[in-house]
């Protein structure tokens, strides 16, 4: 398996295809909600430039490179979300339902976080990091611990998005 930082229109779209699976057909989330405004601005960028120029945003895929072709499993993205401070979220993490309990979404997490790690740290400060969890993923951001990183730490009360219940979760860098 390896996680790939997306750069490609061909890539872009396996994961549009997971996101659908995912979130529109298993979780009936509607497509407007589910496909935002920096979706389309970095396809947009991909489109024109056939590579990935936005540093505000990232998208990752994770796939089976054991065999002949690639199989996507899942994806996620990290967006920044302040320009003044180095705050970023973890977003659109999906897991195929028939990849999941594998360790899949663990090691997609931890590439990510890697990958933050080395590119976004900013003066060998770490960004503020965090995502809304659906509540029943809770316990799985929480297993995705990692003693040389750090951890997901639930903070915030209980709100929805898109009809289901969230948590902020932040992230704690051991650095």
């Amino acid at each position: 398996m390896s996680v790939i930082n997306i750069s490609t229109i061909n890539d872009f779209n396996k994961i549009k295809k997971i996101r659908e699976e995912v979130f529109i057909k298993e979780q009936q989330i509607d497509r407007e909600i589910e496909f935002d405004l920096n979706d389309e601005i970095f396809e947009q960028s991909l489109l024109n430039n056939n590579k990935q120029e936005e540093k505000n945003l990232f998208y990752f895929l994770i796939v089976d490179n054991n065999k002949e072709e690639e199989k996507p499993l899942g994806t996620c993205r990290i967006r920044k979300i302040s320009t003044e401070e180095n705050k970023w979220k973890i977003e659109r993490f999906a897991i195929l339902l028939n990849q999941r309990n594998l360790g899949i979404g663990k090691k997609l997490i931890y590439q990510t976080l890697l990958f933050i790690k080395k590119n976004l740290f900013f003066n060998q400060q770490p960004p503020f990091l965090y995502l809304n969890a659906q509540e029943s993923a809770i316990g799985f951001y929480e297993k995705c611990s990692f003693n040389e990183i750090g951890k997901f730490e639930t903070v915030g009360e209980l709100f929805y998005e898109a009809g289901i219940p969230h948590r902020e979760m932040q992230f704690s860098w051991n650095v």
